[in-house]
């Protein structure tokens, strides 16, 4: 905890480069958190039961930049490096007045103490701290399917992002399996092969409720009621 505290006072772009030191940190807690969870009527709000979840955590998402509005796409790797010439070489005429003669490329977290409005006021996007995944965080399991990240994929889109084309899909932060819901604030583009095996995986993820190893759908039958999951370990 004294290490989670000392690296959170860092401003948040002095934070990522920290994140495995984040990592190391929150799972060293969760390890401790399932012998806590142990006994008792399990899977209560109050008596989760302990989930490895299977997904980074929030704070490790991509960055990702925005500045012109284009009907074609712009590579992330322009707008990071702020290569403007090749930018306005992608704009038609109209795109590039649009832009305006201070060329502004804003930056974007995927967990900004606020969720920030796009360029032209849009959004506003970034990973509210409701949804924000960490060790400790506790979440209802929902039986069902999921929807896709298409939501955040079209907000952006006007901004020349393609979400596949950057090998990336609009992702659920906290899973809807786990109670997330299809907003902004629970959507980030992730690299598409992690977002589409950690559905499955969560699927498939045992847990331990008695003496028997159990899926969270057998768990959820078993309970008879709301299940309660606390993340003690992420990816």
């Amino acid at each position: 905890m004294k290490k989670i505290k000392s690296l959170s006072l860092l401003p948040s772009e002095k934070q990522e480069a920290h994140d495995q030191e984040f990592r190391e940190a929150f799972n060293a807690i969760g390890t401790s958190l399932v012998v806590l969870l142990n006994g008792g009527n399990w899977g209560t709000q109050s008596n989760p039961l302990p989930l490895n979840y299977t997904k980074r955590p929030a704070a490790s998402y991509p960055v990702l930049f925005f500045g012109p509005k284009s009907e074609k796409r712009i590579p992330q790797s322009l707008l990071e490096n702020g290569d403007i010439k090749k930018i306005e070489k992608i704009l038609s005429s109209k795109e590039r007045a649009a832009w305006g003669p201070s060329k502004p490329i804003l930056r974007y977290a995927p967990t900004p103490t606020k969720p920030a409005p796009l360029p032209d006021g849009e959004g506003p996007i970034g990973i509210s701290l409701t949804y924000k995944i960490t060790v400790g965080k506790i979440v209802p399991y929902k039986l069902g399917s999921t929807e896709g990240g298409g939501l955040i994929n079209r907000t952006l889109r006007p901004y020349g992002y393609r979400a596949g084309t950057e090998d990336n899909d609009g992702d659920h932060v906290v899973e809807m399996q786990i109670g997330g819901p299809n907003i902004l604030e629970n959507l980030w583009p992730l690299e598409k092969d992690e977002n589409r095996s950690s559905g499955a995986k969560l699927a498939a993820t045992r847990v331990k409720p008695g003496t028997k190893e159990m899926t969270l759908e057998e768990a959820s039958k078993k309970k008879g009621s709301q299940l309660w999951l606390m993340i003690v370990k992420t990816l």
